[in-house]
């Protein structure tokens, strides 16, 4: 705790000599209850709509178009009262407070408006983010979102019926001092944490292109780097790209990114790509994310999720989001085992800043499929083929 402190002390320093900081983020906390073969689950969140963190930004201008930047970011869990969440790895919501902080992004970089912008640091995935941009429900779950945070989560793949849960070995190099965990081969919450998401955050560094006709192409280098002389691989290492265009109303993305198994080959590649439409009051969204597996990485099955949503603008203060998206597994011993979800979320804004939501959703599981609506869900406690209802309701505020 007394880390923490002195971490935000050393932030308020720095904002104090440097004009150009700004504190932001937002606050989420909803509740939640799922319905399935007759249990009924309950439960406060940080996350269950969209996800709650605390940022420190900052920029100094050098003059010429070129900029200095950094930016630091945290997951919040209002009901513990701790930074960080079991996902990103710098906290378990159950255990004590933990120092590290930043772990949803620790970045400083290099911005050029003609040359573009290096990044180094804790990164933010390519297709993790896209993932987010591409989310058709408006809301972390009933959509899009909850069904793709499983698939870059192999721990969770495992748990939710789309593979074993012996997914692949630590390295055994002796040279190696690092972390050697199974979560470290994969690049899960790489650093030394013990997040359940292998993709989201890791360190490494990066480029963003300026745009030019409306595209706009991002590279990054993501991972634990090192080589192994005793096995000569390179474990927990990955390449991301995005690819954007923009003109008027139509957006579209397309993302891949993957990590090495333990001989240092690719094992695992998530793809994503979609569209977005905006036509008077209403955004059309279409997308699809894959995951295909191989070598160590084999025990998890690929899937495909498809999504496709439609928010409508009720009035200056509100709207609402229908949403329906389906994951196939796409191991043919398994091509039973799929699920499906629709949304339907609504929300209320006060004011630009501050917005309540009401959602509900209703799923389906075939096979072994036990996945749930609820990003962050109770996922462990769905039965495998039930049929799921469940609605949410909470307030949001950003700065």
């Amino acid at each position: 705790m007394k880390k923490t402190l002195i971490a935000f002390a050393a932030i308020a320093a720095v904002s104090a000599a440097q004009a150009d900081v700004t504190i932001y983020g937002q606050l989420d906390q909803g509740m939640y209850n799922q319905t399935d073969s007759g249990n009924r689950q309950s439960a406060l969140s940080s996350n269950v709509n969209s996800t709650s963190v605390l940022g420190f930004k900052g920029m100094e201008d050098m003059g010429g178009g070129l900029s200095a930047n950094f930016d630091l970011l945290s997951e919040l869990t209002l009901q513990s009262g701790q930074m960080g969440s079991q996902t990103s790895g710098d906290a378990a919501v159950a255990g004590g407070q933990k120092p590290n902080i930043f772990t949803r992004k620790a970045e400083i970089s290099l911005a050029s408006k003609d040359i573009g912008t290096f990044q180094i640091g804790r990164l933010q995935d390519l297709v993790w983010l896209t993932q987010g941009e591409l989310n058709n429900s408006g809301s972390n779950s009933f959509g899009f979102a909850a069904y793709t945070a499983q698939q870059t989560n192999f721990t969770s793949l495992a748990t939710l019926g789309y593979g074993a849960a012996a997914y692949l070995t630590a390295p055994t190099d002796t040279t190696y001092t690092g972390t050697k965990t199974a979560a470290g081969v994969v690049g899960t919450a790489n650093q030394s944490e013990s997040g359940y998401a292998p993709v989201n955050f890791n360190a490494g560094y990066g480029y963003k292109t300026p745009t030019i006709s409306g595209f706009t192409g991002s590279y990054q280098h993501i991972g634990d780097m090192y080589a192994s002389t005793a096995a000569g691989y390179t474990a927990a290492s990955g390449n991301a790209y995005r690819l954007e265009y923009t003109n008027g109303p139509i957006k579209a993305q397309y993302a891949t990114t993957s990590r090495n198994d333990a001989t240092g080959n690719t094992g695992a590649q998530w793809r994503t790509y979609g569209a977005t439409y905006e036509i008077g009051n209403y955004k059309i969204i279409a997308a699809q994310s894959t995951l295909r597996t191989q070598g160590n990485f084999t025990q998890i099955d690929g899937n495909t999720i498809n999504g496709v949503g439609v928010n409508y603008k009720l009035s200056a203060m509100s709207d609402v989001s229908f949403a329906y998206t389906t994951i196939q597994d796409d191991n043919s011993a398994n091509n039973g085992t799929k699920g499906s979800v629709f949304g339907l979320t609504g929300r209320y804004f006060f004011s630009k800043r501050t917005n309540v939501y009401a959602g509900f959703g209703q799923g389906s599981n075939s096979g072994g499929s036990k996945i749930t609506m609820f990003y962050g869900g109770p996922s462990a406690n769905t039965a495998a083929a039930a049929s799921t209802t469940g609605y949410l309701v909470g307030v949001r505020h950003t700065f």
